[in-house]
């Protein structure tokens, strides 16, 4: 390091990192020494330790972890922009759709997914889309989550969603375990990998200390990694944490000077520079109501302040006029909290000054959300899979449903699409399924329906309307008419 620059950092207190073998980590939100996070461009990753795991080890991705949380639950940019994808992205849909050519089989297996699986799957009795919403909040604020297949005692299929902060290896010692199912196995942070670096087990934490290593194959992990060799994922926004972090202290200083002029009332100016010794209210207490020796009564104005100070000209009274926030201030923190988007990929605008959501820019802002919805549907869609076979493996075996070699085919309908102009969007797709160009599965798809329920739904209504007009003799394009 340049010997002028390493006396100008210990000048002001950050000679500590001019020694080039300080090895700084990867991301400065681990870093919990201030003049050190504050150092960030004079980092030196430290030869020979490149690798994933070995720059964001155990404890320091859980304290990033540890500060998601604490800016999920005080940040409301950081909560919309998670909470939002999520809603996109899992909304009130993801309902089972066979793909076996077994007809009546696949309408069984979706009755039981649906209407006895789904209410209940998860052990702690949620429901299964309801907790799929929260794992993908998970994604964003803890880096994933993970999916444990097990079962009731009476052998009905149920999941078990695990929160990220339960899988972690938490002991340096155990790099290579020395007992259990995975004996002679490496663990790193948590994660039981084969000779080639492939994930075959999770060490999951219980209550008081306990732990238990389950096996992949009733385990899925869910996340959404940024490194080839990453074995457990970091929040979405994990590079813009210090910068939400700047945000909400600065917001919470600037609160507290908002609030202390917001007690000031009024300025008095005097030769003085304090009160009046004179004045009657001189030397009395803090009473709402008192009478000073000279029998002079007086009541105190609550919720206001008077504050003296001298001037060269005489005396004068004034309203307190405070000037906070400026437009400086305001243009800080909306740099911040768009850096906070930016980081997870999300358009600033669906959750912070949606009024600059304007044309043209609008369809390029909805293209870029949708991208990230699908992105996290796609993560989640082999999990939805594998979880329905699981279930109807399960459910076949306890002589539910009869068995049936297409038992793993299966798709899900997803939410309605983000648009800008539904009416629009809708004549579009009309003119396109009538020249060909789509058919009305993938229509249907875009607002969260199925082909098969949806025309079994419209042969009922043709159906209920021919017997209404039979009955009441009114003609049927009557009872439909739009006109």
């Amino acid at each position: 390091m340049n010997k002028f620059i390493a006396n100008a950092l210990a000048s002001v207190g950050l000679g500590g990192i001019a020694d080039q073998s300080y090895y700084g980590g990867l991301i400065s939100t681990a870093e919990t020494d201030i003049n050190r996070r504050g150092s960030r461009e004079l980092w030196d990753t430290a030869p020979g330790r490149q690798g994933f795991d070995e720059l964001v080890q155990d404890d320091e991705r859980e304290h990033i972890v540890s500060c998601s949380r604490k800016l999920y639950g005080n940040f409301p940019p950081v909560k919309g922009a998670v909470d939002s994808k999520a809603t996109y992205a899992i909304g009130r849909a993801w309902l089972p759709i066979s793909q076996s050519t077994d007809k009546v089989w696949a309408r069984q297996a979706e009755a039981l997914l649906r209407e006895l699986f789904y209410p209940i799957a998860d052990v702690s009795g949620r429901d299964l889309v309801s907790q799929l919403f929260l794992g993908s909040v998970g994604v964003d604020r803890d880096g994933g989550f993970g999916v444990l297949l097990t079962e009731s005692k009476t052998g009905f299929p149920q999941v078990q969603f695990v929160s990220a902060d339960r899988i972690a290896g938490r002991s340096a010692s155990e790099a290579k375990l020395e007992s259990g199912p995975f004996r002679g196995r490496k663990m790193v942070n948590g994660v039981i990998v084969n000779k080639q670096g492939r994930a075959i087990g999770y060490r999951i934490w219980e209550d008081e200390g306990k732990h238990r290593d389950v096996s992949e194959r009733n385990f899925i992990y869910v996340s959404d990694p940024c490194w080839i060799d990453q074995k457990l994922g970091l929040p979405s926004y994990f590079s813009a944490i210090e910068s939400a972090r700047a945000s909400l202290q600065a917001s919470t200083y600037e609160e507290l000077a908002t609030m202390i002029a917001s007690s000031q009332t009024l300025v008095e100016y005097n030769e003085q520079g304090g009160p009046d010794p004179t004045d009657p209210r001189h030397g009395l207490g803090a009473s709402p109501a008192a009478t000073n020796s000279a029998g002079v009564s007086f009541k105190k104005m609550v919720g206001g302040a008077v504050n003296y100070f001298r001037s060269n000209s005489g005396s004068k009274l004034e309203m307190f006029k405070s000037e906070r926030p400026g437009d400086a201030w305001e243009s800080f923190q909306d740099r911040l909290i768009r850096m906070v988007h930016t980081s997870m990929s999300w358009p600033t605008e669906l959750t912070w000054k949606s009024s600059e959501l304007k044309s043209p820019t609008v369809r390029l802002k909805i293209g870029q959300a949708m991208r990230e919805v699908e992105d996290r549907q796609d993560l989640i869609n082999p999990l939805m899979r594998r979880i329905a076979g699981y279930a109807i493996a399960k459910f076949m075996q306890r002589g539910d449903l009869p068995f049936n070699s297409e038992w793993m085919k299966w798709v899900f309908t997803m939410p309605p699409r983000l648009s800008v102009d539904a009416g629009r969007d809708s004549k579009a797709a009309r003119e396109d399924y009538d020249k060909g160009f789509r058919n009305l599965t993938d229509i249907l798809g875009e607002q969260g329906k199925a082909l098969e329920p949806h025309l079994r739904e419209r042969a009922a209504e043709e159906q209920l309307i021919a017997a209404v007009a039979a009955e009441t003799g009114v003609d049927a394009d009557r009872l439909v008419s739009q006109d």
